[in-house]
């Protein structure tokens, strides 16, 4: 198996049959840099690699975050769609609902098939999905996650426990995961396997996280802490994922959930999380069925991902002097040491 590594563009080498033509496939992404990009880079090249098709995969980044203007919105999605344009495309993979949000209504006009993944916002409340679902070469995979087993899991792992905060980022996938959350506790009464919701903090202020971390500190008390990306200083500068991970470790005795793979090494306690390599792999044989069905006409719709992961880091357990029943040390991940350094 051979990569090569070109401008914007990864070259995928896999067994072709028939010697058909390779592949052009354009992969955007809602996100500049970082550890949910390069794992989502990894799973859609790694589900050509092992498909019959050889395919060239131009990555591209929206940069949701940079674009902190309409003017510089407008002008980033004329840049893209002149780009799709002007080239042959057999397929288009778009990661998170910015970049979908800000170029649906524009592809799905095209005859490319296109595929969404890592869609946070329900269906129904999108800009594109009116006119998606009556395109047969439109298809998707929606991001969820485990809610009823996280907190049964943790009940398990700290019986005392009665409530629980929630905190995120203030980026636009934390708010729309955090709404999801609260209907989720609205639908149970505010209560779930005996643990009461206390408060949500939806922030992107440093001072604030710092606050909600402080205020939580105790065994009966847990923080789910969604997205921690995103977090600003007084200055504007993103804070570190290893600066919050250290605040949080030094400062709070309370159990914490995660919903991403990152939050193990930040010294959270325990995740049931969704990856970015997963969504990437589910929507690579979403397009590759996509391609397949010029052929046969086949309809598709909309899927919830089908892999969510469990990461228990067992050294933070120690530090709160808890114990990992036994049945979850042998399903999940188990981390015995927390890095001093992680990407973004």
């Amino acid at each position: 198996m051979i990569k090569i590594l070109l401008p914007l563009t990864v070259l995928i080498l896999a067994t072709q049959l028939f010697g058909k033509t390779p592949l052009k496939v354009i992969a955007i992404h809602s996100y500049s840099a970082g550890s949910w990009v390069s794992n989502s880079k990894e799973g859609l090249e790694r589900t050509f690699e092992k498909s019959k098709y050889q395919a060239y995969i131009h990555h591209i980044t929206y940069d949701y975050l940079a674009l902190k203007t309409k003017k510089k919105r407008d002008a980033r999605q004329v840049e893209i769609l002149n780009l799709i344009n002007n080239q042959p495309v057999d397929l288009i993979v778009i990661f998170d609902d910015e970049a979908s949000d800000a170029l649906m209504p524009h592809l799905q006009k095209s005859d490319i098939p296109v595929v969404l993944t890592g869609i946070n916002n329900d269906l129904e409340k999108t800009v594109w999905y009116a006119q998606a679902k009556l395109n047969n070469k439109v298809d998707g995979v929606l991001e969820r996650y485990p809610f009823e087993q996280s907190l049964k899991l943790i009940k398990k792992i700290v019986p005392n426990l009665t409530k629980i905060s929630v905190l995120t980022s203030g980026n636009s996938s934390s708010k729309i995961i955090a709404g999801q959350f609260k209907a989720k506790f609205t639908k149970y009464n505010d209560q779930y396997s005996g643990i009461k919701l206390n408060k949500i903090t939806i922030s992107s202020s440093w001072a604030n996280w710092k606050q909600t971390i402080k205020s939580s500190s105790s065994r009966d008390h847990a923080l789910w802490i969604l997205v921690p990306w995103n977090v600003n200083d007084s200055k504007g500068k993103e804070v570190s994922l290893q600066k919050i991970g250290d605040f949080y470790r030094a400062n709070s005795k309370s159990p914490a959930l995660g919903i991403v793979d990152i939050n193990s090494q930040m010294g959270f306690l325990a995740s049931f999380y969704v990856s970015p390599d997963d969504l990437a792999s589910q929507a690579a044989h979403k397009g590759l069925s996509l391609l397949k069905a010029k052929e046969n006409k086949a309809s598709h719709r909309f899927e919830v991902v089908r892999t969510a992961r469990l990461n228990i880091n067992e050294e933070r357990a120690r530090q709160l002097g808890l114990k990992i029943p036994m049945k979850y040390l042998e399903l999940g991940n188990v981390n015995n040491i927390i890095p001093m350094k992680y990407e973004r």
